[in-house]
């Protein structure tokens, strides 16, 4: 992926992206939900057992 100083070099302003299972780790790093397409679209089984969903998203961040 290109570092954002080089994007914003570019001319780019905004980053939009879709993911089913990393929201948590591009939350991390400024992005931010902005639309559900489809809730609940994939599950996985956490290490206790617990049933964990994932919902399809778009997310954005702001250079």
């Amino acid at each position: 992926m290109a570092s954002p100083v080089h994007l914003k070099g570019e001319g780019v302003r905004r980053v939009n992206l879709g993911t089913q299972t990393a929201d948590g780790f591009y939350l991390q790093r400024g992005f931010r939900v902005i639309h559900t397409l489809v809730p609940g679209l994939r599950w996985r089984r956490a290490a206790n057992g617990r049933t964990v969903w994932h919902d399809l998203v778009i997310m954005r961040k702001d250079l």
